[in-house]
């Protein structure tokens, strides 16, 4: 479990976080008795049941890459994202952590959640040249297509107000989509 304050890691059944000392909230609580204190504005705020009964709140996401989203990963391994959703915000870590540049987005800092295919750089070398071998060839089509749907991910770029976009990728575009569509729901935005 993540605490909902600092964003710090917090194991097993501890009643207060060890980094900031904020009391735990366990998230099996009952949704009609959910009420959250605003640290901000010292005000107590009902939180919104029907996003609680949606399942969005407690939520984790977990996107990874092909192979090769950027040319370290071809040796590294796949860029694998992490998300959970809280009341107010979004923990993320990455691997690899290099690329993590914002291990906490709150809901009213994000602007909007694009969406977009990509087919990696260097996959464009490997398809224009199968490409031109299947002229004379016609079975290394199949390996262009390979190629074109293997090097393919769904990048998801989450745009903040302070101008930090986190960047994701996703292998699949529904995972893309219901990601996208339940933060719209939780940011209330467009």
């Amino acid at each position: 479990m993540v605490c909902k304050n600092c964003g710090g890691e917090i194991k097993g059944e501890q009643t207060v976080c060890p980094y900031c000392d904020a009391p735990v909230v366990n998230r099996e609580d009952n949704v009609e008795e959910s009420i959250v204190l605003d640290v901000e504005k010292n005000s107590l705020e009902p939180v919104n049941k029907e996003v609680l009964q949606n399942g969005i709140i407690g939520k984790s996401y977990e996107f990874h890459s092909s192979r090769g989203a950027n040319l370290r990963s071809l040796f590294d391994s796949r860029i694998t994202s992490k998300v959970e959703v809280s009341e107010d915000r979004l923990f993320i870590s990455m691997k690899p952590k290099r690329l993590n540049v914002a291990p906490a987005v709150l809901f009213e800092d994000i602007t909007a959640i694009e969406i977009s295919a990509k087919i990696h750089l260097y996959y464009w070398p490997f398809i224009i040249i199968t490409a031109l071998v299947a002229l004379t060839n016609p079975l290394f089509l199949i390996l262009t297509a390979l190629f074109i749907f293997g090097g393919r991910d769904r990048k998801i770029r989450i745009c903040q107000r302070n101008g930090k976009d986190v960047i994701m990728y996703a292998g699949t575009k529904a995972q893309a989509e219901q990601f996208k569509a339940d933060m719209k729901t939780l940011a209330k935005i467009q």
